[in-house]
């Protein structure tokens, strides 16, 4: 090798030795780069998300996304698709999230919601000459388009108003038509049509009447996926937070709203006088920028109420229709056991008497689970009632003791119970407040072992009677109590006890009758489940 070449070679690894972590920090693969997830979006409701005439995605969602991800270190790319094909996709597990869905009951049983990040109205558009059209009830019997599958779509349905109902592809198409004088009416989303109004300069298509009830507009993410959601959650909240949320909107809204022309005033305001009608706007401004956001955290609390009043409204009626369900073939079964048992099918063996036992003994349980859950869904609801009378303390505890004497015989448990005074009235319902005493015992039974004492104890305080539990099991631990009057928790000493409903539904029906509960217990030295309640109820 001559002087030159080695020059040479040498000149090469100085600049490879330089380069080379140049080219790696270019290189996006070298970096650690963040998180990257796939969002889903509608390539044609503008001004939320649409391509524009580049093929572009664009938009207030895409704005949006970009600024929730960037908050909290997300990548992302947008993929833009008509709309049944980007909820098939979410479902599918092709894309992460979808950047806009309206929230339903129904959705909400295949999808994951975040806050709301719009609040998006419908309005009845009119053709031009349209006069008497105001509201959904001037609809009825007439020719009203709208978006098939949209939610207007099944809203209109319901309102059974024998409208003529003629459904398009897009609202793209049913502005068109509607233009056309195909329809009387549309119902639509106000903004993608305002949009497509100016887009297409329509001036023979007008809003008629107030905006429809509104409907939330959030980000969705495939059921499960709460690391995602948490995250969307979170840097929504900061992008409205930081302000940047209300520029968004405003670039992408503002320009669809009807101007109210003020120029004419102008010259009469500066008449009026300079510093004395700056003073005056600046007071009304800040008063309405007040009620403004009054009226926005408002409205948020109540579609948020709203929203948790029809959850909870389903989630009652499905608890009703499943145990009327389930209790019809139980009662069948329950008939033909106590024929079997009767021996309507001949004697019994022992071991078919042991085998009819235990079938009779789970559907005793899941009767038991049935009015439990009934019984959660009532309280739950507050359409559980009380019926008061006067109540005997000593006959009441007389009637328990009586109600478990072969549980404790059967287990080898001593039972006592004492009244402090011996004579006790209170005003209660009687049957809860029994419940309630089997409730406790019961799970006092179940954690007490062989030979173990139970005792139940009534003291009357005055204005409050308390009621008492004592067991000498095993006890617990801090952390068991915590989640003691949690549902489908509840004591756990001992798996495969319960469901978890008996304590719960115990500390309703003592708060019904405005008492309250609590426990006393230290492992290894038993535990005191204890409720007071008012001698005289005071609704």
């Amino acid at each position: 090798m001559n002087a030159k070449t080695a020059k040479d070679a040498l000149l090469f690894l100085v600049l490879f030795f330089f380069l080379t972590p140049v080219v790696r920090a270019e290189n996006p693969s070298n970096l650690n780069s963040p998180a990257r997830i796939i969002v889903g979006s509608a390539g044609n409701y503008p001004p939320f998300s649409w391509q524009d005439y580049n093929g572009k995605p664009t938009g207030f969602l895409v704005e949006l996304t970009q600024a929730v991800t960037k908050k909290v270190g997300l990548a992302y790319e947008i993929r833009m698709d008509e709309w049944n094909t980007v909820k098939s996709r979410l479902l599918s597990g092709e894309i992460d999230a979808v950047d806009g869905m309206y929230y339903t009951l129904q959705r909400d049983l295949e999808f994951d919601f975040s806050e709301p990040h719009s609040i998006v109205r419908h309005s009845i558009f009119v053709w031009g000459e349209e006069k008497k059209i105001s509201n959904l009830k001037d609809l009825r019997g007439r020719r009203v388009l709208a978006v098939r599958g949209d939610p207007m779509h099944k809203f209109i349905l319901q309102q059974k108003l024998g409208i003529n109902l003629i459904l398009t592809k897009s609202l793209r198409d049913a502005v068109k038509l509607l233009s056309l004088h195909r329809g009387e009416a549309a119902v639509l989303a106000r903004f993608p049509t305002l949009y497509y109004m100016k887009e297409m300069a329509l001036e023979n298509i007008k809003e008629a009447g107030r905006p429809l009830e509104p409907l939330d507009f959030c980000f969705a993410v495939k059921k499960g996926n709460q690391a995602l959601l948490a995250k969307l959650n979170e840097g929504l909240a900061a992008v409205k937070t930081s302000g940047e949320y209300d520029q968004i909107k405003k670039k992408w809204f503002a320009p669809l709203e009807p101007r109210r022309e003020i120029g004419d005033y102008l010259p009469y305001l500066a008449a009026a006088g300079g510093l004395f009608i700056i003073a005056i706007g600046f007071l009304w401004a800040w008063n309405w920028a007040l009620q403004r956001e009054v009226r926005f955290k408002t409205e948020s609390l109540r579609l948020a109420h709203r929203r948790l009043q029809k959850i909870d409204e389903f989630k009652t009626e499905v608890v009703h229709m499943v145990a009327h369900d389930v209790r019809a073939p139980l009662g069948v079964m329950q008939g033909y056991l106590d024929l079997l048992g009767d021996g309507i099918s001949g004697n019994l063996e022992s071991k078919q008497k042991d085998m009819l036992h235990k079938i009779q003994n789970s559907v005793d349980r899941m009767n038991r689970l049935v009015s439990d859950l009934l019984d959660m869904a009532q309280i739950e609801s507050g359409k559980l009632e009380l019926h008061l009378a006067n109540m005997d303390a000593e006959q009441l505890a007389s009637d328990v003791a009586h109600f478990f004497e072969s549980q404790f015989s059967g287990k080898k448990i001593g039972f006592s119970w004492e009244l402090q005074p011996p004579a006790i009235f209170l005003e209660v319902d009687r049957d809860r407040i029994e419940q309630c005493l089997i409730n406790l015992i019961s799970n006092a039974i179940k954690h007490t072992p062989k030979e173990g004492e139970i005792k139940l104890l009534i003291k009357d305080k005055g204005k409050e009677v308390y009621f008492e539990v004592h067991d000498t099991g095993d006890g617990m631990e801090r952390r068991q109590l915590d989640r003691l009057f949690q549902k489908f928790e509840g004591d756990d000493r001992r798996k495969g006890a319960g469901y978890g409903l008996g304590l719960v539904i115990t500390q309703g029906l003592v708060q019904l009758h405005r008492g309250k509960i609590w426990v006393r217990s230290k492992e290894g030295q038993g535990s005191i489940f204890a409720f007071s309640i008012p001698k005289f109820f005071e609704p």
